[in-house]
């Protein structure tokens, strides 16, 4: 379940104050922040692409012979490699923007 989901299925049950709001809005941008990526990249983090080497390809980004061969060195940028990792973990924080 993610952050919005469960505000969303909390809000109708509980009173809410604007500080319990903020809190898990806080929460949720400190754990759970929306990654901003294009198709390509998102293609890269969700498919079964080389399945075994994505792994080791998100963990060696900046090293990695895959992304040297297969993609321009710019092929990430303006992510970071954290948020290239985190999004990959949690596909479900990106958002795809081109």
């Amino acid at each position: 379940m993610t952050f919005d989901e469960a505000l969303d299925e909390l809000e109708p049950r509980t009173i809410w104050s604007s500080e319990m709001r903020d809190l898990l809005e806080q929460l949720r941008e400190t754990y759970a922040p929306t990654i901003e990526m294009t198709k390509n990249q998102y293609w890269f983090i969700t498919s079964e692409y080389e399945k075994e080497s994505v792994v080791e390809a998100v963990a060696n980004l900046t090293v990695d012979d895959i992304i040297k061969e297969k993609f321009h060195s710019n092929f990430w940028k303006p992510l970071s490699e954290k948020q290239v990792v985190q999004a990959w973990l949690h596909p479900e924080t990106i958002k795809v923007v081109d």
